[in-house]
């Protein structure tokens, strides 16, 4: 991935055009980071089909042929020659520079962003790049979050997905908290305590505000059939804004529960909330409380979607012991996936978080990360009533940050062929095969 602008671009997608050996000299290779190590380039080095990477990543990982040409990393083409762009290495003073420049990269119009500030260590960048074929990063002493695949892009043949662009947010407005789609190339975020009201980000990095400041801490949002938007205002309320974002009279009142409430809405525009109670609470029309309360057992959900069908799908995110469930409209509990980890690991601080949204075709997109990962593993499945069934295991795919600890992630359907992840500061826009 390259950045232009303060956006994380995939070398390979269709929003690039040209290669980057045709399209960019040396000069513009500086201050670009190295989709292996996510490091500022150290010596670039282009192979043939285009794509850059540091020169001591290409040797410390890289395939090599009989020929002695390395493999992309990226594309998996073979046999190709690679030759450092000269221009594009940069002296260590320079180096330091780039990364450490205020106000460089300008997000698209929004704030300005010290990309630098974010730049690994030069420890951590050694960390980084041993582990790289891993798709993990090491920071300092915290634990390595190995997966169980690969995360060369290719293993997984003509069904690997790919980020295609990833958008930074600044830091004020972090972290993302709650997302909802918006059309077919953009969502909706909402960031809880750290920042009021919401903006809508597109796949091509534009952002625009979506509910003013006065609105409050959103912590999570989904919208009505008309358009107008529900929103979770803390533990305990949610409020329903026009398409103006004027505030209408509606207004839902939650039980507290063990974190804030997350929402969605199914075909007849019935919100659903969760917020770590053994209960997910429809609301129907104008009324404040609940219609119908189904009891969710020992599973203690924090987010929820829901299928045309008014299937329910809850996840435990990163409380406990990482489960998505699904339920029937009645509340019975179908198929149920536990991420993987030990089982005297009762705060999930080395397991897995699994995070669940649905497409327009109500299938089920499953994503698996881990804390201080690069790497969100994608399996889609297939509903057979509260059945879930494996269709296409997507592999994993990297990106460009680490999970942080917290490990509070997002993930939504765009379009079926387009999802967004979110963490941190992140969105990461994700492409999947037909």
């Amino acid at each position: 991935m390259f950045v232009v602008d303060g956006v994380y671009t995939s070398l390979h997608s269709t929003y690039f055009l040209g290669t980057v050996a045709d399209e960019m000299d040396g000069s513009k290779l500086q201050g670009l980071l190295c989709p292996m190590c996510f490091d500022i380039l150290t010596t670039a080095t282009t192979l043939k089909c285009g794509h850059f990477f540091c020169n001591s990543c290409i040797d410390a990982n890289s395939e090599q042929k009989d020929d002695g040409g390395p493999v992309c990393l990226l594309c998996r083409e073979e046999n190709l020659t690679s030759g450092s762009t000269g221009s594009g290495q940069m002296k260590s003073s320079e180096k330091e520079s780039a990364a450490g420049q205020s106000g460089a990269d300008d997000l698209l119009g929004m704030d300005n962003l010290n990309l630098g500030k974010e730049a690994a260590t030069s420890a951590d960048k050694q960390n980084a790049k041993a582990s790289a074929a891993d798709g993990v990063k090491k920071t300092g002493d915290q634990p390595e979050a190995a997966s169980s695949k690969s995360a060369i892009p290719g293993d997984v043949g003509d069904n690997a997905a790919k980020v295609v662009t990833v958008v930074q947010i600044p830091r004020r407005s972090c972290n993302v908290n709650g997302m909802a789609a918006q059309s077919k190339d953009s969502v909706v975020v909402g960031f809880g305590w750290d920042g009021k009201g919401s903006d809508c980000f597109s796949v091509s990095g534009d952002k625009t505000q979506h509910l003013k400041a006065a609105v409050g801490n959103v912590c999570d949002i989904t919208f009505l059939s008309d358009g107008k938007s529900v929103v979770s205002l803390g533990n305990n309320t949610g409020r329903v804004y026009d398409l103006d974002g004027t505030q209408t009279d509606t207004k839902y009142t939650f039980i507290q529960g063990l974190g804030h409430a997350c929402l969605c809405t199914d075909q007849q525009d019935n919100v659903y909330v969760v917020n770590g109670n053994p209960s997910i609470y429809i609301f129907k029309g104008n009324t404040k409380d609940p219609h119908t309360v189904v009891p969710t057992g020992e599973i203690l959900p924090l987010q929820v979607c829901v299928t045309k069908t008014g299937v329910m799908i809850t996840s435990t995110c990163n409380f406990t012991r990482g489960r998505i469930t699904v339920y029937d409209k009645t509340g019975s509990a179908g198929s149920s996936i536990v991420a993987a980890g030990s089982d005297n690991d009762e705060d999930n601080e080395d397991g897995e978080c699994l995070y669940a949204a649905v497409d327009d075709q109500d299938r089920v997109l499953i994503a698996r990360v881990r804390r201080w990962s690069s790497v969100v593993s994608l399996t889609r499945y297939s509903l057979e009533g509260t059945k879930l069934v494996e269709e296409v295991a997507f592999g994993d795919v990297t990106i460009p940050h680490q999970i942080d600890m917290a490990c509070w992630c997002y993930i939504v359907t765009v379009t079926p062929k387009m999802v967004v992840f979110a963490n941190d500061c992140f969105l990461s826009f994700i492409e999947l095969p037909e």
